[in-house]
């Protein structure tokens, strides 16, 4: 949940982010910045997630989370299908 907060086709966009459950409380609204960069004849995605509250639950979770959802995008760019993110390779 959020709104876009600055965005400058092609190369950046800035997005407020918040959960749901606390829509009401300004302070918990975070930011993440995605910065689309040329780099060497390819593309480069910097994730950038901030204003977080130290120790949160939301803060725990962007960054578990993150790389995870960067790693199926590749995953879905490279090959057509992404990564199961649900999945617990430990059960393997």
């Amino acid at each position: 949940m959020g709104r876009v907060v600055e965005h400058t086709p092609p190369s950046r966009l800035v997005i407020s982010w918040v959960n749901k459950s606390q829509e009401a409380e300004p302070e918990a609204y975070s930011r993440v910045t995605f910065d689309v960069i040329p780099y060497d004849g390819m593309t480069k995605l910097i994730v950038t997630h901030d204003d977080l509250i130290k120790g949160s639950g939301m803060a725990e979770g962007v960054t578990k989370g993150w790389p995870i959802v960067l790693s199926s995008l590749k995953s879905y760019l490279e090959t057509g299908t992404g990564l199961n993110v649900f999945a617990n390779p430990k059960a393997a």
